[in-house]
């Protein structure tokens, strides 16, 4: 799933780069004193958990929360409103993307966290 809620944004000052970094990008004529990438933390923030219920059927359960900064490091968590349990995954999956949609909006393009290095 491609989420702000799970994409950090990263951005890197050039002179902090390897200089093998350095020499592709001005290769590739960007000419700009950061870099910024982003990176998805979704298989991270993502529990899955596959049991029988009290009738005997399987049940796929899924938890998962958006990552967070804490110590300068990027940290996942769980949002127990996105909690969802299906018959397969495939169903708890299309019923995530339900929930995170309706709590966290519909932003694939952005990231939630932006974090800055020197």
């Amino acid at each position: 799933m491609e989420h702000r809620m799970f994409n950090v944004k990263n951005i890197t000052s050039i002179e902090a780069l390897p200089q093998s970094m350095v020499s592709m990008l001005s290769e590739m004529a960007i000419e700009s004193d950061q870099l910024e990438t982003r990176t998805s933390y979704f298989d991270r923030a993502i529990d899955i958990n596959v049991q029988e219920d009290n009738e005997g059927r399987t049940v796929v359960q899924l938890e998962v929360g958006p990552v967070m900064l804490e110590s300068g490091r990027v940290v996942t968590t769980h949002d127990y409103l996105l909690d969802v349990q299906a018959e397969t995954f495939e169903q708890a999956v299309s019923l995530l993307v339900k929930k995170v949609k309706c709590h966290y909006g519909d932003d694939t393009e952005s990231s939630i966290l932006t974090v800055r290095s020197k």
